[in-house]
């Protein structure tokens, strides 16, 4: 009889579990779907903490524990087998405790779990940088990167590594070129009327500068060499140097027809090539909510965000500035602004003895808004007047300070 074609086991859709008697639990059968959210609810002493932490978190830590060396076991806790008599496509698993003693706003079950942790160093190794003025990949060109990317293209073909040095408007040319030979360079690459590049001699332009002109730029040879296996060292020790005297910049020149050909131009870090925009290396602290560099500038990580309703801050327009139409301040917590208010309206002509409603637009404003550049630290002025505005900013700032 010809052999069956071997048949393809569909991936499993559930966790199995079969004859569950842990603890009070009757030995029933139980199947539960990967991939989604399950909430498992009852009446207290029906078994939750059973099933799910004594059954399914025993049973999944026990078996990823054993998937290590004896050695490295020793140092990990191992939760006692459930009884069950049969559990299947059971995953690796992490419990939090019920009796949670982190208390912080900024907790969750990632920080709890550590699981953001590593989450952060993977995306860090991982992200990648576009452009946002072109929409291009950004790539640090460090030298080897350099150097694979040249071999891809001009392999066993000749060529010259080159930096640009920019004149500062201070100096002379002659002044740069005697630095540049007293640090032992040979050659730099000129226009060539033919089209390219062609190299000229630093002693040669030292001499007679006038094919320089009025330009600010020149591109000075670090070396030439053909990119072979053998040179490899050789070219990354060039591009090391090249970079360090270009400011993070260098530029590959290849030989075609006579002259020199740019090909290619590099930057160390990472660099726009169009704008010449610097951009930050990504690090685990810029995918962490609860980080100064990753956090939402707007809720800093919080999640949340403190804004003034005006319609609860004054809920009552009948009442005069003195009479506490700004509700909040009616309190010994904030009732330093109310009396800020106050000695501020007196200065500025604004009534405190008159319904609210009964303000101008432009003094209604000048009560929410305050004045320009003042604020609860003194900006403006001591006497200045902050605003209800200025107020919440100053709240909100505390409110995660203290977090």
């Amino acid at each position: 009889m010809p052999a069956s074609a071997p048949s393809h086991r569909p991936a499993p859709d559930c966790i199995r579990l079969r004859g569950v008697r842990q603890h009070n639990l009757q030995g029933f059968d139980l199947d539960l779907p990967l991939g989604r959210f399950v909430v498992v609810t009852g009446l207290s002493g029906a078994g939750k903490s059973s099933l799910v932490f004594d059954t399914l978190h025993a049973e999944g830590q026990r078996r990823y524990v054993e998937t290590f060396s004896a050695y490295t076991r020793q140092f990990l806790e191992l939760l006692p087998a459930p009884r069950v008599d049969r559990v299947e496509n059971i995953r690796p698993s992490i419990a939090i405790e019920q009796t949670n003693t982190v208390r912080t706003s900024r907790s969750t079950v990632g920080t709890m779990t550590e699981l953001t942790d590593y989450a952060k160093v993977w995306f860090s190794q991982v992200a990648g940088c576009v452009d946002p003025a072109t929409g291009e990949a950004v790539r640090d060109d460090h030298p080897p990167a350099v150097w694979e990317q040249a071999r891809a293209r001009l392999a066993q073909r000749p060529v010259v590594v080159a930096f640009r040095v920019v004149r500062p408007a201070s100096l002379i040319w002659a002044e740069i070129l005697a630095g540049l030979q007293a640090q032992g360079y040979l050659r730099a690459l000129l226009p060539s009327p033919g089209g390219g590049h062609a190299p000229r001699r630093l002693t040669e332009l030292a001499t007679d500068p006038a094919p320089l002109g009025n330009g600010d730029q020149l591109l000075v040879a670090q070396d030439r060499l053909a990119l072979t296996e053998d040179h490899r060292a050789r070219f990354l020790e060039a591009a090391e140097k090249a970079y360090q005297f270009g400011r993070g910049e260098l530029e590959l020149f290849a030989e075609e027809e006579g002259h020199l050909v740019s090909a290619g131009r590099y930057s160390r870090g990472l660099r726009s090539p169009v704008t010449g925009r610097v951009f930050r290396p990504a690090s685990p602290a810029l995918f962490s909510f609860n980080s100064p560099l990753g956090a939402c500038p707007r809720c800093r990580g919080f999640g949340r965000i403190l804004e003034l309703d005006p319609a609860l801050a004054i809920p009552d327009h009948s009442l005069s500035l003195a009479q506490g139409a700004i509700r909040c301040w009616e309190s010994e917590v904030y009732g330093d602004s109310k009396r800020d208010l106050l000695r501020c309206a007196r200065r500025q002509g604004v009534p405190t003895d008159v319904p609210f409603s009964r303000l101008t637009d432009a003094q209604r404003r000048w009560v929410l808004e305050g004045e320009p550049g003042a604020d609860t630290e003194g900006g403006g002025g001591p006497d200045a007047w902050y605003g209800l505005n200025g107020f919440f900013r100053w709240l909100e700032r505390n409110t995660y300070k203290m977090h």
